[in-house]
């Protein structure tokens, strides 16, 4: 039967269709080398490392996809902006992991992948809504509204954007390869006006 659905979030995925140039593998061989170890990870130690000189043209890219999701998904009839607020490396060695995590104080979320193997690799979205019945379903049964979680094959040079609130991981990785993320988030500055509704803010 006809189904409809129903507020659906919104991910996008799209390569920058291009290679990373020497300057950009350098800044990211250096963070690798003071990188801090994380809970089943590794981070960079400079969490604005998108404010290097050597980054702003991947800084310009992540930029134009996140003012393209404002305005497409969002679509605010106030003047507002989307900025970056803090980006960070981190890598994945054989076997590691991240455990399912929300990101506060942003609105949008993403990555941008300098190594990754879309054979192997992938971002995992979980649904943790409350569920006030719930109903096993077998693996092969699964469909996009009995869902709980949505695996999303990533490879170098890919950028995905997410709602910051959603929870996501990674699973152990397979394979030998170091698997390199270049992750960020965002905020909204402008005001916000709703006339009556008392929803007015300045950000």
């Amino acid at each position: 039967m006809p189904y409809v659905d129903i507020f659906p979030s919104a991910v996008s995925i799209e390569n920058i269709g291009r290679n990373f140039t020497k300057e950009e593998n350098d800044i990211c061989n250096a963070e690798f080398e003071t990188a801090m170890h994380n809970v089943g990870n590794m981070m960079g130690a400079d969490q604005y490392v998108l404010n290097r000189p050597e980054l702003s043209t991947l800084r310009s890219l992540i930029q134009a996809r996140l003012n393209a999701y404002l305005d497409e998904v969002f679509a605010p009839h106030n003047d507002l902006e989307i900025y970056i607020t803090q980006s960070w490396f981190s890598w994945l060695t054989p076997g590691q992991h991240f455990h399912e995590h929300q990101h506060q104080n942003s609105l949008v979320s993403g990555c941008l992948y300098f190594s990754a193997d879309r054979n192997q690799d992938a971002l995992i979205l979980h649904k943790k809504e409350f569920q006030q019945i719930y109903i096993p379903t077998k693996p092969e049964d699964t469909n996009k509204w009995n869902a709980h979680i949505a695996t999303i094959p990533v490879g170098t040079g890919d950028i995905v954007l997410f709602p910051s609130k959603i929870t996501h991981s990674v699973a152990p990785t397979q394979g030998q390869h170091l698997r390199t993320t270049l992750a960020f988030n965002s905020f909204i500055k402008g005001s916000i006006r709703e006339g009556l509704h008392l929803l007015d803010l300045d950000l």
